[in-house]
């Protein structure tokens, strides 16, 4: 029994959420609320809670203010007004019963904004699902109305609602694109009260006049007498007084409902065109703006816009078009208008009866979309996504379930697929990975319960990081047996929210009085750049290009950079460079020229077309750059034209940044002219250097070529391919299941055997995945794909390192300007590592010959493959080397949670440490970027000695390796390509004349990747380190052997990125030149002398320079390397033996005024990167005394402090010390290294910092 009323419940809770609940019933179930009413003013008490739905904190609660407002009116035939309390006590009693059921979190932004051409108007989006954009359709097709007679009327009526929409929104101070509270109150906040004023959507006579509306124009959206009876007893969606918002208080209207303006516009222009039988030119013209719209949009982030042209077949208007997302998926757009059938009885708030005869025609789409796609011989896939095209009517598709084998279906409405088209990162790859990721889950046994559409399953994947599921959230039943989880409707707000930001759109006057659409520009890195009220055209044009314009409170810049249609790529970037200084220029001028300012004015600015500049030529001054410029003003028309010469171009090779200083100046000094006045020397001065301010804020730069990724980088002009979060995140869905069973398995491991067993099978597996997925592909076409991408995310890494000075000048906050450019640093030394990874595993697994190849999610999950090995591997071994605490959580859908404070304390900020370090060497070179390039035959400066045992080691020499390295790149440079593929016979061919046949085939066998029967087999003289991809340093990794080759022919084909062989032969020759790399990586005895030699002078050099820079200080030292022996003068101690066994301290200085002794323990050692590598290193610097009864590192020196203030009066006395001097240890790193982030309390006896630290040590 209790269930069938369960059940009773939830049916008429489906029923009141289709329909709306009606007042008249709420006043039977709350009749207190009826007995405070009866007596009032129903208008005034309705202003009261009307002026509520203006309060943001209350958006949640919107169904249960428009109930009370639609009661007051309805009810109130008195002249009261209702208390505070009573105002309260309605809205806490209506918590209670069907209204409150019906409250659910807030899924849209408060306000949005609705666009004609008469301007902006700020709409409450209240109950209605995406009312806004529906009525900017009807709107649409209202401008395009006649201009006379009822249309005229129609259109001034509609005006003037939103007239007032737009003004009480003002007065409630709402911004646009604005949130409220995400969930339902129970109660009237205290903050609200203040706000809770009728006069608020109130207009008096004078009010209107102001506004430029009269009563007469809003006539049409006046609720009249007759109709107060039913407004009591219509379902609250779509009622009379939501058809009707603005009621009368006297002598002064008010917008008693400011949430129906959007269904009011609309049902009053589906009414007129009802009315006068203009329905098929309704339905036509609204086609024809669909058709518009889509064609004009990239459909879920495609690279393409694609036409979609409307037919109407078979009784309904649809179009279709299909995309192929990536090679063999496929997504099928059915698109499907709303023909206005039997819209007299449902009105635009009810469902399109049309949607139950869709099945058959759906269904005959698709098969047809089937057959088309399937002809492809690579077809896997493909999705048809329904969308429903109306004026915000509802559409329940009857989607019928015998789609053809390999095909998906899903609906979603038109407003909603182009929010879903304009999200961050939006992809048709993207949108199928998502897709998958519900797929996954679901074969795991989960179902996710979700009635708000697919946008907001879009929204709660993005809300969780590319994850179908939050793992933390899931119970422990799911384990064994799956379930259902309920995905909360409110998702789709934030990801409204987020495009509504984004890519909003406003209208904006140009300087001939009309009115034209913009859009935000959203896609910078920075959030200054996002911050500023810039918006872009969209439409681009051979006169003007594509316009952008600065919005600001009193003024209006629309800004043209003339195309030269000559120039790759560099009409974009002037464009960018305008932009970046017109953003700095508005508010100032704004300000100084407030009185005289145009409201509405048009900077065009054109740039010289012809031939090439020669950059090398001596740079020109700022006189001759400002020469070089011309300006044409119009004051009557608001335009100022400005044309930049050669001069400019030429400026820009060099340090300073005279050209765009140069051009901002003739900015200032072309606007003060339009505004009819003009600025002193000393103003002009004082006004550039408000806009620039840094010395190094510039946007353009014309460096030199120096490499020879820059002499190839139209090659390289694509961005790269990063690891996507959404393959991480399937990959850790069921990760652990791999190799635990999933019932009955383990859910937690806690030691170091299990935790690294455990991840060592994992690793295992992935990596048997990733051979699995890669055998069936194409070599040649994989490998060349992976390097391509390590060479663009190069280039961009170097781009990022070389502007940042500029980029911290321009962004002024440098830490929060930094912290960008780190992050993305750090992302591209991801993307570079795993490319290289793939290149390795590729060169083995896929085949020579015969191969297919991939499609992006192919290429896509391999990159996340080796992302997910890459950190197991390295957990693995931070545990093994106790690092990382053995503690493994399996989770009940398989992901594996560590314990990760290792990875947060010590190796990000490591990490972020080594790039900030990169960054801001590239930053001290700025000035060398303009210089020529070195030349090629400058000879090699190395110990002779080195060289000799290098040509021992490898069979050739460095000289030899030089020319080997000078022609490949002169073959990449002849052919402009960043990556090409060579014959090894061709090779010979092109080298020999520049050094002999045996060098060059051992070069050739000392640093070619050459494939192997399987990438895990272990060739002859290697270990099974070679093979762990997650370790640096190995023999088998394409950074050892950059030089692929793609067969074991006798001829075998060569696949050279000479960028990377250059970067990687340096990088080898450093490591035996560092001795970086493992004794066992060294095989003749003259290389392994010449290693020892050179540790040894290192570390004596290192400890030199620390003494030198300390000298320069101030401070005294005695020598280098002193023996603690000579320091106490002494051999023997009676507490501590032999004081030979303390060794020496590296640096022990001293200072006098500041009473400080330091005993310094100097290391240079060599920079790790992997987790593995990092607790290596640290596992030597743990203080504590090691399994072979010695010290380690960090105890040496620990021991020798201890021994040295143990003998505090011998010291100081030796040294001429006050008595109350401190006595400090420290160890002074060449380098950062983790031990930096590790062991920040050690020992009170001991510190430690970096050599470019001492400065601060000193002090």
């Amino acid at each position: 029994m209790a269930e069938e009323e369960d059940n009773d419940q939830l049916f008429r809770l489906l029923e009141l959420a289709q329909q709306g609940v009606r007042p008249s019933e709420l006043l039977e179930s709350h009749p207190k609320i009826a007995e405070l009413l009866r007596g009032t003013c129903g208008p005034e008490v309705g202003c009261i809670f009307g002026s509520l739905l203006l309060n943001p904190a209350l958006q949640s609660n919107c169904v249960r203010l428009e109930a009370l407002v639609h009661l007051a009116v309805g009810l109130g035939r008195g002249t009261s007004l209702l208390k505070q309390d009573e105002i309260a006590s309605c809205f806490n009693d209506l918590e209670h019963g069907e209204c409150g059921q019906l409250e659910d979190p807030a899924e849209d932004v408060f306000v949005s904004l609705a666009l004609t051409k008469r301007g902006n108007f700020r709409v409450l989006e209240g109950i209605w699902e995406s009312g806004t954009f529906y009525l900017q359709r009807v709107l649409e097709i209202v401008d395009k109305m006649p201009g006379e007679g009822a249309f005229a009327q129609l259109r001034r009526s509609i005006d003037a609602l939103l007239t007032l929409s737009e003004a009480v929104c003002q007065r409630a101070g709402l911004e646009r694109h604005s949130i409220g509270f995400p969930f339902p109150k129970a109660s009237i906040p205290k903050k609200c009260w203040s706000a809770a004023k009728r006069r608020i959507v109130q207009f008096d006579e004078a009010a209107l006049t102001g506004l430029g509306i009269t009563r007469a124009d809003l006539e049409p959206f006046i609720l009249e007498d007759e109709l107060l009876p039913h407004v009591l007893n219509s379902p609250l969606l779509g009622t009379p007084l939501q058809r009707f918002p603005v009621t009368c208080v006297g002598k002064s209207v008010a917008l008693v409902l400011p949430t129906a303006v959007s269904f009011a516009i609309r049902a009053a222009v589906v009414d007129f065109a009802m009315a006068f039988d203009l329905q098929e030119a309704f339905v036509a013209n609204l086609v024809s703006i669909y058709q518009r719209l889509f064609s004009s949009t990239y459909l879920i982030g495609m690279r393409d816009r694609a036409p979609v042209p409307f037919t109407r077949k078979e009784g309904v208007p649809k179009a279709e078009a299909i995309a192929q997302a990536t090679r063999g998926h496929f997504t099928h757009y059915l698109f499907l208008i709303d023909t206005l059938q039997q819209v007299r009885d449902t009105g635009v708030a009810g469902a399109d009866p049309s949607s139950t005869l869709y099945g058959e025609l759906i269904s005959s789409r698709i098969a047809a979309a089937a057959q088309q796609c399937k002809q492809d011989p690579d077809f896997k896939r493909g999705v048809t996504l329904v969308v429903h095209c109306g004026v915000g009517r509802s559409c329940d598709f009857i989607l019928r379930e015998d789609v053809p084998e390999g095909w998906d279906l899903h609906g979603i409405s038109a407003a909603d697929l182009l929010t879903l088209s304009h999200c961050h990162g939006m992809s048709p790859v993207k949108f199928l990975k998502v897709l998958d990721s519900i797929d996954r889950l679901r074969r795991a046994g989960v179902e996710l319960f979700n009635d708000n559409g697919l946008l907001n399953l879009f929204g709660w994947v993005d809300a969780n990081d590319g994850h179908a599921i939050r793992h933390d959230l899931v119970p422990p039943s799911f384990r064994a047996n799956g379930g259902v989880l309920q995905i909360a409707p409110s998702f789709v707000k934030d990801l409204r929210h987020k495009v509504a930001l984004r890519s909003g759109r406003i209208a904006v006057s140009t300087v001939e009085g009309q009115m034209r659409n913009v859009e935000k520009l959203h896609d910078s890195f920075f959030d200054d750049d996002n911050d500023a009220p810039i918006y872009a055209g969209r439409q681009f044009t051979p006169e003007s290009g594509i316009p952008f314009v600065y919005v600001s409170k009193t003024s209006t810049w629309w800004c043209h950079v003339i195309p030269t249609l000559e120039s790759d790529g560099l009409d974009y970037e002037r464009w960018l460079m305008l932009k970046t200084w017109v953003q700095r220029i508005v508010p100032i001028l704004d300000r100084l020229l407030e009185k005289c300012m145009p409201p509405v004015l048009l900077l065009e600015v054109g740039f010289h077309a012809g031939d090439h500049v020669d950059i090398t030529a001596p740079p020109p001054t700022r006189s001759e750059i400002e020469a070089d410029i011309s300006i044409a003003t119009q004051q009557d028309k608001a335009i100022t034209r400005i044309v930049v010469g050669q001069a400019f171009d030429r400026g820009l090779a060099q340090a300073t940044n005279v050209a765009e200083r140069a051009l901002v100046a003739v900015i200032c000094s072309a606007i003060a002219e339009l505004c009819g006045t003009s600025f002193t020397k000393t103003e002009a001065s004082e006004i550039e250097s408000m806009v620039v301010g840094s010395d190094d804020a510039r946007h353009m730069h014309s460096f030199q070529a120096r490499t020879f990724r820059e002499f190839v980088s139209s090659d390289l002009s694509a961005e790269p391919e990063f690891v996507d979060e959404h393959d991480s995140a399937s990959i850790r869905l069921g990760l652990a299941f791999r190799v635990e069973k999933r019932e009955g398995g383990r859910g937690s491991l806690r030691t170091k055997r299990q935790c690294t067993t455990f991840l060592n099978k994992l690793v295992t597996s992935l990596e048997c995945e990733l051979c699995d997925m890669l055998a069936g592909l194409d070599r040649a076409y994989v490998v060349e794909s992976a390097l391509r991408n390590h060479e663009r995310a190069q280039v961009a890494r170097k781009r990022w390192a070389r502007t940042s000075r500029a980029n911290i000048g321009l962004h002024g906050d440098k830490e929060s300007t930094l912290r960008v450019i780190v992050e993305h640093d750090l992302k591209l030394s991801s993307a570079i590592l795993v490319s290289l990874v793939l290149t390795e595993v590729a060169t083995c697994e896929c085949r020579a010959i015969g191969g297919r190849k991939p499609n992006r999610l192919e290429t896509d999950r391999a990159m996340a493959l080796v992302d997910a090995i890459w950190q197991l591997g390295g957990w693995s071994d931070a545990i093994h080397l106790d690092a990382m605490r053995p503690s493994l959580t399996i989770t009940p859908l398989g992901d594996v949670h560590a314990y990760t404070e290792f990875q947060k304390n010590v190796a990000m900020p490591f990490a972020v440490r080594a790039s900030e370090d990169r960054i801001d060497a590239a930053s001290a070179d700025y000035e060398e970027y303009f210089l020529p390039s070195l030349p090629s035959g400058e000879s090699l400066r190395l110990d002779s000695e080195f060289l000799d045992a290098w040509s021992v080691e490898f069979g050739f020499d460095l000289e030899s390796l030089r020319h080997f390295l000078d022609a490949i790149e002169d073959i990449g440079v002849e052919r402009q390509k960043a990556v090409y593929q060579i014959t090894k016979s061709e090779l010979c061919e092109s080298i020999t004349t520049r050094m002999p046949l045996s060098a060059m085939d051992a070069i050739l066998s000392a640093f070619s990747f050459v494939p192997r029967t399987r990438w895990k087999e272990i060739p002859y003289g290697c270990d099974a380190r070679d093979v762990q991809a997650w370790k640096f340093r190995r023999r088998l990794s394409v950074v050892r052997r950059p030089v692929i080759q793609l067969d074991n022919s006798a001829h075998p084909s060569l696949l050279i990125a000479p960028g990377l062989v250059r970067d990687m032969v340096a990088y080898v020759v450093d490591g035996y030149f560092e001795r970086s790399f493992p004794d066992s990586h060294t095989v003749s005895g003259q290389m392994r002398m010449w290693q020892a030699k050179r540790v040894n002078v290192r570390g004596s050099r290192f400890a030199e320079q620390v003494a030198e820079r300390i000298c320069e200080r101030g401070w005294q030292i005695k020598k280098i390397e002193l023996q603690v022996k000579e320091i106490l003068a002494r051999g023997t101690d009676p507490e501590f033996g032999d004081l030979r066994r303390f060794g020496d301290v590296d640096v022990l200085c001293w200072n006098a005024e500041a009473k400080r002794v330091l005993i310094i323990e100097c290391k240079h050692l060599q920079h790790h990167k992997t987790s593995g590598e990092l607790a290596e290193q640290l596992s030597d610097y743990r203080g504590q005394i090691k399994n072979d009864g010695r010290p380690d590192d960090l105890r040496k020196h620990l021991n020798r402090v201890e021994l040295l203030k143990a003998r505090k009066d011998v010291l100081l006395g030796s040294l001429f010390m006050p008595p109350d001097s401190r006595i400090e240890g420290w160890i002074i790193f060449r380098n950062p290294v983790p031990m930096l982030y590790a062991w920040h309390n050690v020992s009170n006896e001991l510190r430690m910092a970096t050599f470019d630290d001492i400065d601060q040590i000193l002090i």
